[in-house]
């Protein structure tokens, strides 16, 4: 598998590629196989981005919607401890990062339609340089930007 001997793995998928929906469900599938514990959150830059594909893949899945995969926009949150795919706004993401500190809380971060300019995660700062702006980020958070961290940015 790439991630594990690479620390960044950079991939650009079109619009409606799978990038927030596919790519989600198979680290969780990933993970659940090996019976391994993992903790994805989904950012989407609308409330309603974030509502409608949760409950999308919890359909598609035949899943009580908060339970393996949820939502979280504004106040709203429809997610248990046991939820293991969470979509949320990106500002709800960065109010996490404010006050918890740390993104230990999750095993992978899924950014997408990011921007230039969104101040979550610029191409620089993941040593990326010179990369276009991206529309999907995905960063393995256990021990940040060591070997086997998994970013990933879309076109």
């Amino acid at each position: 598998m790439v991630k594990k001997s690479n620390s960044v793995v950079i991939i650009h998928g079109a619009t409606g590629s799978g990038k927030s929906t596919q790519l989600p469900q198979f680290i969780l599938d990933h993970y659940v196989q090996r019976s391994a514990y993992c903790s994805i959150v989904v950012t989407q830059p609308r409330k309603i981005g974030a509502s409608s594909i949760a409950r999308w893949i919890s359909k598609e899945r035949a899943w009580t919607l908060g339970g393996v995969v949820g939502y979280q926009v504004g106040l709203e949150k429809i997610a248990t401890e046991d939820t293991r795919l969470i979509y949320m706004t990106t500002g709800v993401l960065l109010q996490k990062i404010v006050s918890a500190k740390s993104l230990m809380e999750f095993t992978h971060i899924i950014i997408d339609e990011r921007k230039a300019g969104a101040g979550i995660l610029e191409p620089a700062s993941c040593g990326a340089e010179g990369l276009p702006a991206a529309e999907t980020a995905v960063l393995e958070t256990r021990g940040a930007f060591q070997p086997g961290n998994l970013l990933v940015c879309g076109q």
